[in-house]
């Protein structure tokens, strides 16, 4: 692979993670600005339609996949892949975009998309909620993967689906938030029967991109960077902060069990400190890989690496699930050294290449030493 040059040793160590295995240190995913692009890219001109709107959002990619997939490309040759940090791009226009296929037209601002205007009013007149192939957003989606697929082919790799298998999250932008919340109480069948339906919608999607991404690659890469050689995908449900952990198990629990039935490997998205009462509950589903810590979501709330969570990331361990962490450079040596190498993944950036090669040396010192503790320190 032209900008990942050690991708058949990242690969194997890939395999030994889902596995709970471990060849020589954690899996560590670490990026820097390279000393020197690993190709010269030349860059293209800027269409009118891009330079008018800006080229963070979203809608770029649709306006134009060449012109974005160049400057990806750029991106990809001044970047230092060290580790198990992989060059990849999604095709997607920003979170949920589920709703996009299902009606509900899509507004682009910087760095993400909003869905404003839902289109359930009446749970007993339902919109005719189908796979529709001849839907606008599912074609741009479909030309999209082809064109990233077609450019990456040997150079980087095409995720695919970003938040696609988020089951209740679609109904947020179907409905609404609040109207949702009170929906739950009020017209629960009607909820999870139209969950179901999406969910399912959501892995025949899925499937179909990942299909065309097989004419071009191995196996898959999610958003957060890990890649399978299976079905891999972040399972998530962000409104679930809002939730009970009554109602999380009765309208949460069980489409997230089905979409880990059908992905290969799995890691559930844990977004904000009010799914941490959910977190046994999905240590309990047996066919859930890992867990992506993503608590908290914003300040004051210590940072995803502090120790503060470590009780936690402990219990995730103990109980056999994998264990993915964005950390800085610097908490690096503790996470290993108070944490089981086996399943660990550490994402982090360096400022330069030289030191994310030199963090990478001492992660494996770090592992070793680690490992002659035992699997858990005790």
């Amino acid at each position: 692979m032209i900008y990942k040059e050690d991708w058949e040793e990242a690969q194997e160590r890939f395999k030994a993670w889902w596995k709970g295995e471990i060849i020589d240190r954690v899996c560590i995913a670490v990026t820097a600005p390279r000393r020197k692009p690993i190709r010269d890219i030349k860059p293209l001109p800027i269409p009118p339609e891009i330079a008018k709107l800006g080229s963070n959002h979203w809608y770029t990619w649709a306006l134009n996949p060449e012109y974005c997939a160049n400057r990806a490309e750029i991106n990809f040759a001044n970047t230092y892949y060290g580790g198990e940090a992989l060059p990849y791009q999604l095709a997607s226009f920003g979170p949920d975009m589920s709703a996009a296929y299902l009606g509900v037209e899509p507004r682009f601002g910087e760095n993400t998309t909003w869905f404003r205007n839902p289109v359930i009013d009446d749970w007993h007149n339902l919109p005719d909620f189908k796979y529709n192939p001849d839907n606008k957003w599912w074609q741009i989606t479909r030309n999209l993967v082809n064109v990233l697929g077609e450019k990456g082919k040997d150079k980087f790799f095409v995720g695919t689906g970003c938040d696609m298998l988020s089951g209740l999250d679609t109904l947020v932008s179907l409905r609404g938030a609040s109207r949702l919340l009170f929906d739950l109480v009020d017209h629960p069948e009607e909820v999870k029967g139209l969950t179901d339906k999406v969910t399912k919608l959501q892995i025949q999607w899925f499937e179909e991109l990942y299909q065309i991404t097989q004419n071009f690659q191995k196996g898959s890469v999610s958003w957060l960077g890990l890649w399978s050689e299976g079905r891999t995908y972040p399972v998530q449900c962000d409104f679930a902060h809002m939730l009970s952990p009554r109602m999380f198990e009765e309208f949460v629990l069980p489409f997230i069990g089905e979409f880990c039935q059908y992905l290969n490997n799995s890691i559930y998205h844990l977004d904000g400190k009010g799914q941490i009462a959910h977190l046994d509950m999905l240590l309990d589903i047996k066919e859930l890989d890992g867990i992506q810590w993503s608590v908290p979501v914003v300040p004051p709330d210590p940072p995803h690496d502090d120790p503060i969570w470590y009780p936690y990331f402990k219990r995730i361990q103990k109980k056999g699930k994998l264990l993915y962490i964005g950390a800085k450079p610097e908490n690096v040596e503790r996470l290993i050294s108070d944490l089981a190498p086996e399943g660990l993944y550490i994402s982090t950036s360096c400022e330069s290449e030289e030191e994310a090669k030199e963090l990478l040396n001492k992660a494996k010192l770090w592992t070793e030493r680690r490992l002659r503790k035992g699997k858990y320190g005790e």
